[in-house]
């Protein structure tokens, strides 16, 4: 479960993120002090495509102080992510309705699942976590009380665990727990596939709130789905 992190780099806290984005919002139509290629910024964010940054770019600090910089990035992954943890480690997992498990993601339409998420901690410590499982384009959430009300006899084994908040999106599933000295956590839902294709399948991701270093991701994939 121990790792590194790589390249230096520093994963903000919920709070500092939104402390970096109230700071923006206040400079908003007032000049950083930095210059671009020459020519003075009017904006405390800048956005480059990869024609941009390809070809270069030059910062200048024009005041007298110190001056941060964030870089952030964004692009498709030449090769599906592989799982990765730092403290954490998420395993998922899928089930037939009659509790049979799911190794190939091979599926028609119409037909359901159960999404089995389980995150386990190298600490034996409290936390806060949030639990952030991306569907893919093919599937859709089906009656999230379903599990919670016991009505699928033949997963009684899965035991959820409580949730301080819990949101069935359009596209995403997220759980906000509390890990109980480092005890695992466990969640599940139900999907329903309703789109035939052929659908990428992105990392369940967890994460420490106050400590957002760690973390853990799953695997990467792909699912299919049939016509009838």
């Amino acid at each position: 479960l121990e790792g590194e992190i790589t390249g230096g780099a520093r994963h903000r806290s919920t709070q500092e993120m939104v402390w970096t984005l109230l700071a923006a919002q206040g400079l908003l139509g007032n000049a950083p002090g930095l210059s671009l290629n020459g020519a003075p910024l009017d904006m405390p964010v800048l956005r480059a495509d990869h024609a941009a940054l390809t070809a270069g770019q030059t910062f200048t600090n024009d005041s007298a102080d110190a001056t941060e910089i964030t870089l952030t990035t964004s692009g498709v992954p030449l090769a599906d992510p592989q799982p990765t943890g730092y403290g954490y480690r998420l395993e998922r997992s899928y089930y037939t309705m009659d509790g049979t498990p799911v190794d190939t993601l091979d599926v028609a339409a119409g037909e359901r699942l159960v999404v089995h998420l389980e995150a386990y901690s190298s600490e034996k410590n409290d936390a806060r976590l949030i639990v952030d499982d991306p569907l893919p384009a093919g599937f859709e959430i089906d009656n999230p009380n379903l599990l919670n009300a016991g009505d699928i006899k033949a997963l009684g084994w899965i035991k959820s665990s409580a949730t301080e908040s819990t949101e069935f999106r359009a596209e995403r599933f997220i759980a906000a727990v509390n890990m109980r000295g480092g005890k695992p956590v466990e969640l599940a839902y139900i999907v329903r596939a309703v789109s035939p294709g052929r659908f990428h399948h992105a990392p369940a991701l967890v994460e420490d709130m106050y400590r957002p270093a760690y973390r853990a991701t799953t695997g990467a994939g792909e699912v299919t789905i049939s016509a009838r």
